[in-house]
């Protein structure tokens, strides 16, 4: 509906004028899709982005490359709608969800990415092993590495003044969501992948804070897949040529 309006308003008869841009936030490429409202590809670009296996255990990741290689792409299928004389409608991501950094909150990273594939948790996996039914029970995940409750409380016993002195604890999708908007902003797909979300109320769980050591407030706000995050900054914007006010809407973790 939203998408339809917009349509409307602008009063462009031609469908194909109309374009939604997709982020495609992979594990060793980011992509970049342009969709006309029928569903047509029109254009994609791809761009590779490989972690950095740093031993059997460790897997990580640099922010600022991966918001270099975001911002990248924006641009290139930024300059593709201009040439083309096509017009944004929205920008829509997905993305993988048990990466975690910290972070300050106007985005300064304190940490690097810690991949999904890192297994440096495992030590607090196995003596949380007891707990496994409880946190099964309130969240739909098992005690696991791969997942953000544990990285974090991994960050937490490991990484303590940085911890402590980050204001947040995000996945990838998250910082993407904050370069592109400057909201603090998830949707429930990835809490679901936390270890920290009830799969009940669909908010953060309390029990399930305490048990790995995170704070609420270190969290993003949730909300349901298809919400419109925010709008296009005029900061990203002018990195992009992305013009300002574009609706961000999170289809959902892949």
């Amino acid at each position: 509906q939203m998408f339809k309006t917009r349509v409307e308003n602008r009063g462009d008869d031609s469908m194909d004028m109309n374009i939604i841009l997709v982020l495609d936030i992979g594990t060793s490429n980011v992509r970049g899709i342009l969709f006309n409202e029928k569903g047509k590809i029109v254009y994609k670009k791809s761009i590779e982005n490989l972690p950095e296996y740093k031993t059997e255990k460790i897997v990580e990741h640099q922010p600022e490359k991966y918001r270099k290689k975001i911002t990248d792409l924006v641009m290139k299928c930024g300059s593709y709608i201009k040439e083309n004389n096509y017009r944004l409608s929205c920008i829509s991501t997905t993305a993988l969800r048990t990466c975690v950094m910290l972070v300050m909150e106007d985005g300064t990273p304190v940490s690097d990415i810690i991949m999904w594939q890192d297994r440096r948790a495992e030590k607090i996996c196995q003596d949380l092993r007891k707990k496994e039914s409880l946190v099964y029970n309130h969240t739909g995940t098992k005690v696991h590495p791969v997942f953000v409750g544990p990285k974090a409380a991994w960050l937490r016993e490991n990484k303590r003044e940085d911890f402590e002195r980050a204001d947040k604890i995000v996945t990838v999708v998250d910082d993407i969501h904050h370069m592109l908007t400057g909201k603090w902003v998830t949707d429930i797909t990835y809490g679901s992948r936390t270890s920290l979300m009830n799969i009940r109320t669909l908010t953060w769980d309390k029990e399930m804070l305490s048990l790995f050591g995170v704070n609420e407030e270190k969290l993003c706000k949730l909300v349901e897949q298809g919400s419109v995050i925010g709008t296009v900054t005029p900061e990203f914007a002018e990195k992009t040529g992305i013009p300002v006010g574009i609706p961000v809407v999170s289809a959902g973790g892949d």
